[in-house]
């Protein structure tokens, strides 16, 4: 084969190539299309208020975070000054609706609850402490004032086999902005 015959083979192909390419029909080509994304969700509660034996006092602390459902981590102490200590920890899982100023969510899931009981008051040392599971549950509704900062009520319910407890915290929220 001469290098003038693999010319003509080339210039052939390409001209056989350059007429394909000008008769075919163009097709449009589609903008790939954006898929919005929910903005992430996440706020933390802190909070004190009182369950239903009277005198018990619960401070509590949880993290409340997702896009569409949310999740809940949280913790609980209570005491009624010698007598009873109750704490327990939660994960839950659960939805939120805003309207500004109002947040409102509820939660629910398991917990561990660990409740020491003194059977003597003059004797601190005859107490009892015990690691109960149970199923823990809330709802929230927060006014939320500014972008970040709010106020609120948490109605709770901690039921296990041992000591269950029901009752309402006022919350400081502290969140994102992006709702």
């Amino acid at each position: 084969m001469t290098a003038a015959s693999s010319r003509r083979r080339l210039v052939t192909c390409l001209g056989l190539g350059a007429a394909i390419a000008l008769t075919a029909e163009a097709q449009p080509v589609e903008a790939p299309t954006e898929v919005p994304v929910e903005p992430y969700h996440g706020w933390v509660t802190i909070g004190a208020g009182s369950a239903t034996r009277p005198g018990l006092l619960m401070v509590s602390a949880s993290y409340s975070f997702g896009r569409r459902s949310l999740g809940q981590l949280g913790a609980s102490l209570a005491a009624d000054w010698g007598r009873e200590d109750f704490s327990e920890v939660h994960l839950g899982v659960g939805r939120r609706t805003f309207t500004r100023p109002l947040l409102a969510a509820a939660f629910v899931g398991p917990s561990l609850a660990r409740v020491t009981t003194v059977d003597d008051p003059d004797s601190p040392t005859t107490a009892t402490t015990r690691y109960v599971p149970g199923v823990f549950g809330n709802v929230q509704v927060i006014a939320v004032a500014l972008p970040e900062i709010g106020l609120g009520l948490d109605a709770f319910g901690h039921v296990n086999t041992v000591r269950s407890l029901a009752g309402v915290r006022l919350v400081l929220y502290l969140g994102n902005d992006r709702w």
